[in-house]
């Protein structure tokens, strides 16, 4: 029987080859988009998954609160994670790690710098699982001054993997032991690192000892492993329990352990390793994915439906000759199912096309392997639930067909059937109609933050990083000899550049000297020198600048910014007291408000003070002028090396810096327009077969009206009204949709567009032209061709 079928279904096809074609052409279009689609969904949704105790694996994180403020922290404090590991019986094994910070390596005649080196104690193996290649993972981290690398960074060091026992040389005066290689670490993990600095090295410091104990000190991140069947809601209340001393009094009010597997898509704590994914674009893309499917199985189902007339005396003489219409449901399923088998067929060639092309587009690069059992069994089973799907409605419409009705010729054509067809064209037509809004507005979206004002001048703005111990302590005579040039307008000295926002976080007090009514907040404080306004041609709104003239500034006085004015509420901040760790003194000024990182964030109140004895600055802003660029670069560069030699030589331009916050955004626009474009076109393969039967059907009351006079106009209007009337009804169905979808998906941003009615238009005016042009090549074709052909049998 399964053979029968699978021999008329094959008749079938050859016999409508164009309607077959336009149905596997869409179908494998809609799979290629939704699998390479799941390539990015299952990419995201794996971070991590590959650890072993992942899924009873948390980091423990801390919420301080001053006020209305909330600061909530990945990283969490030396005391607090100690307590918790000692007292928690549930705690199977932990670990925490630290940033090593920028490290300049040397071994031999190799120098390289490396930005992704960390402490780890010694039990970080046993939380974080990795594939040894030489070295044991039990004593890796145990001793002092050693170093688990890489095989990546073990290749660009030795030249070789085999390394355990070496040593090299990280910033001139620090050796380190080889204790182990480990294979590189998978790219989809919330942690990503090179090297692994034994934490040991650090338990006899003085700083270490201090950290231990500041329990308000976040100096680390802290991971448990829970036991086996632990409850993890239980686990929770017993540590808010063991912490209750801690967070009723003072600024710490909570803390808490955070699953690992929901950082890469859901956390966004201060603090975080690095930048986490956004489980919303995950949902978008996946919804993308949906409608595109639900496109392409639309078109099986016009297209079936359509063309049931030409098999009514089938089904009839079937019915006849004792078939049941289990049978033929059976008989036009597997039609279905051969349709899409063979476009899935095409669909994984389409995206054995693709993925190079969007892997160089894509935030992250995709890997596809069709023969990977858990993807093909995903495919197949997905492809067999859309072949019953998009066949269920034509398999049912067709078998109901009344054989004597049909055999007799009074068979005509099904008005509810059309009506579905008509409602399916909306359906697809909205869809694509939301999909162009959509598209529109995330680009002007993306467009407003590239081009919005930043709040200083970003251009010939270049940033010298003082990624060595010599080069911050020589910062200030770094910077004199830079002054030396005239092609260099000014330098100023920082620990932040926007872009690369990273400012530390301190309790600060403000008294108000008239009322006495004290704020005490955690605010980012962002270390400058004196030309640092200047530099960066920042206005002051009130009082004055740090000076020179003034010692006493260096401990006595900050600026902050507009935000930090609004936010405590003073008309006049200037002269307030203010103390922190290391100022005890009053507010000088007031400058203007600049975006310290993209516009997906607010602008936070800030305080800006002269960088403390005990510290360094990390970044030196060189405002560069005149017309021989390359050789005020070259100068640059030659003075970095007068005082560090050889050593690498860091610099880049703040605009350029900056606008790197928005290539991941520029990235999933780039993929978004493309599939949107690729949902346009599989809706218009329908609409083309649509205007095809149509016309095939009307053929001879064509043929009539041009022989009684009808003008090829008419004609054309005639056959596409009705289509332009559908495309108009889905298109007031889409603009409502997609305002309400767009609306929402602005409120992320912290900044952001007003959506403008010019947007729905532009959609109805696209939607419509391609309606047109896709149904217009049929009409034409029908209105010029001879009437004799269409009427000789009548």
């Amino acid at each position: 029987m399964l053979k029968n079928y699978i021999t008329i279904a094959y008749r079938n096809l050859m016999r409508n080859r164009i309607f077959a074609l336009l149905n596997i052409l869409g179908l494998a279009i809609g799979i290629a988009c939704a699998i390479v689609i799941y390539m990015y969904v299952r990419q995201e949704t794996s971070y991590d998954t590959f650890y072993q105790k992942a899924d009873r694996t948390y980091r423990l994180t801390m919420d301080f609160k001053l006020e209305e403020n909330l600061d909530s922290n990945a990283r969490s404090s030396l005391p607090i994670f100690e307590k918790m590991v000692r007292e928690m019986p549930e705690v199977e094994t932990a670990t925490k790690i630290r940033e090593f910070n920028q490290a300049f390596i040397e071994y031999e005649n190799v120098k390289l710098e490396e930005k992704h080196l960390w402490y780890a104690d010694e039990h970080f193996f046993q939380v974080f699982d990795q594939r040894f290649l030489y070295g044991t993972a039990t004593t890796a981290l145990s001793k002092p001054n050693t170093i688990v690398l890489t095989e990546s960074l073990a290749q660009k060091v030795f030249g070789r993997t085999n390394v355990v026992g070496k040593t090299f040389k990280i910033d001139e005066n620090k050796t380190y032991e080889v204790s182990g290689v480990i294979a590189d670490v998978p790219y989809n993990t919330h942690f990503r690192f090179n090297g692994l600095v034994s934490m040991v090295s650090l338990y006899k410091t003085d700083l270490y000892k201090r950290w231990q104990k500041c329990p308000d000190c976040l100096r680390i991140y802290g991971y448990v492993a829970l036991k086996s069947n632990t409850n993890f809601s239980t686990t929770q209340a017993k540590i808010k329990n063991l912490f209750k001393k801690e967070t009723s009094k003072g600024y710490l009010k909570k803390v808490a352990l955070q699953p690992m597997l929901g950082i890469h898509l859901t956390s966004k704590l201060n603090g975080e390793i690095q930048a986490n994914g956004n489980i919303q674009f995950v949902y978008t893309f996946g919804a993308v994915a949906l409608l595109i499917l639900i496109i392409a199985a639309i078109n099986y189902m016009n297209l079936a439906t359509a063309k049931s007339m030409n098999r009514a005396k089938e089904v009839g003489i079937r019915k006849v000759m004792g078939s049941y219409r289990s049978q033929l449901i059976a008989q036009f399923l597997t039609e279905s199912l051969i349709v899409v088998y063979i476009s899935l067929i095409g669909g994984a060639l389409l995206v054995d096309l693709l993925v190079p092309l969007v892997s160089q587009i894509a935030p992250k690069p995709l890997s596809f392997k069709v023969f990977d059992q858990q993807f093909f069994i995903l495919l197949f089973l997905g492809g067999t639930f859309l072949g019953i799907i998009s066949g269920l409605y034509p398999a049912f419409a067709l078998s109901g067909f009344k054989p004597v009705k049909v055999l007799k010729g009074k068979f005509a054509h099904q008005k509810n059937a059309a009506n579905v067809r008509k409602g399916l064209v909306i359906v697809q037509f909205t869809i694509s109609s939301i999909l162009i809004v959509s598209t529109i507005i995330a680009y002007q979206q993306l467009r407003f933050m590239q081009d919005q004002s930043l709040g200083f001048k970003k251009d010939n703005l270049l940033v010298v990083s003082l990624s060595t111990d010599r080069m911050q302590q020589k910062a200030k005579v770094f910077k004199q000899e830079l002054l030396n040039n005239s092609q260099i307008k000014s330098v100023a000295l920082t620990s932040n550049v926007p872009g690369s926002w990273t400012p530390s976080r301190n309790y600060t007090r403000f008294v108000n000297q008239q009322t006495k009514d004290t704020t005490t907040i955690i605010v980012p404080t962002h270390g400058i020198d004196y030309e640092f306004v200047n530099t960066m041609g920042l206005k002051l709104k009130q009082g004055r600048n740090f000076s020179l003239k003034r010692p006493t500034d260096s401990t006595k006085a900050v600026l902050i910014n507009e935000a930090m004015a609004k936010k405590l509420g003073w008309e006049n901040p200037v002269g307030h007291q203010v103390a922190n760790f290391a100022i005890k003194g009053q507010i000088v000024g007031v400058v203007s408000d600049y975006h310290f990182r993209s516009l997906h964030d607010k602008i936070e109140p800030t305080v800006y003070q002269l960088m403390p004895r005990k510290e360094y600055y990390q970044f030196a802003l060189v405002k560069v002028q005149g017309k021989d660029l390359s050789s005020t670069l070259n100068f640059i560069e030659n003075t970095w090396k007068k005082f560090e030699g050889n050593r690498l030589y860091n610099s880049f331009f703040l605009d350029q810096n900056f606008a790197k916050q928005y290539q991941a955004d520029q990235q999933r626009e780039v993929l978004f327009i493309a599939f949107a474009g690729l949902a346009i076109v599989i809706a218009c393969l329908g609409l083309f077969g649509l205007a095809a039967y149509t016309v095939e059907r009307r053929i001879k009351e064509i043929g009539i009206r041009k022989v009684l006079g009808a003008s090829v106009a008419s004609i054309f209007k005639l056959i596409s009204y009705n289509f332009i009337v559908l495309i108009l009804l889905a298109n007031v169905v889409a603009i409502p949709l997609s305002y309400w979808l767009m609306t929402s998906w602005l409120k992320d941003f912290a900044y952001h567009i007003n959506i403008s009615w010019w947007v729905f238009g532009i959609s109805v005016v696209l939607v419509g032209l391609t309606a047109l042009l896709t149904i217009s090549y049929q009409t034409i074709k029908a209105s010029l061709a001879n009437p004799v052909e269409a009427i000789r049998y009548e």
